[in-house]
């Protein structure tokens, strides 16, 4: 009796199931999800890149300009001179004699935003303090 050996070769690219497609894993990065863009969707995405980063950069431009113009003719409209404090003046009392016929709560906020004051320093003045007020 002869026996006849026979050899079964299985190649790596045969699925083991017929309904499943056929994917060659060994050219992709690990964790890749297999998706890959053509050369036009390649170039979609690269123009839609540019074109977002022109759009930001062209609103910061504008935005930017905006408020710079108002904030330098806000300051600019507004004429000022220095005042020292002398002992027993108060911030009420500076704001009055500035504007008299203004409410003295607005007017020792400007003279609080001119002199870059905040919280109690607002309120507080000391003798001999410089301070910059608006001009009558």
């Amino acid at each position: 009796m002869s026996m006849a050996m026979s050899t079964v070769t299985v190649s790596p690219r045969v699925a083991l199931n017929p309904r499943q497609p056929q994917v060659s894993r060994s050219n992709q990065a690990p964790g890749s999800t297999g998706v890959r863009l053509t050369t036009r969707g390649r170039r979609l995405a690269r123009t839609l890149i540019i074109v977002m980063a022109l759009l930001v950069t062209v609103g910061v431009a504008i935005f930017g300009h905006i408020s710079a113009s108002q904030a330098s003719s806000a300051h600019a409209s507004v004429t000022t001179s220095t005042v020292i404090v002398q002992p027993g003046q108060t911030m009420w009392g500076l704001a009055e004699r500035i504007a008299p016929n203004d409410d003295p709560r607005e007017t020792i906020a400007r003279i609080a935003d001119l002199n870059g004051l905040a919280g109690d320093a607002a309120a507080t003045v000391y003798p001999g303090q410089r301070l910059v007020i608006p001009a009558a």
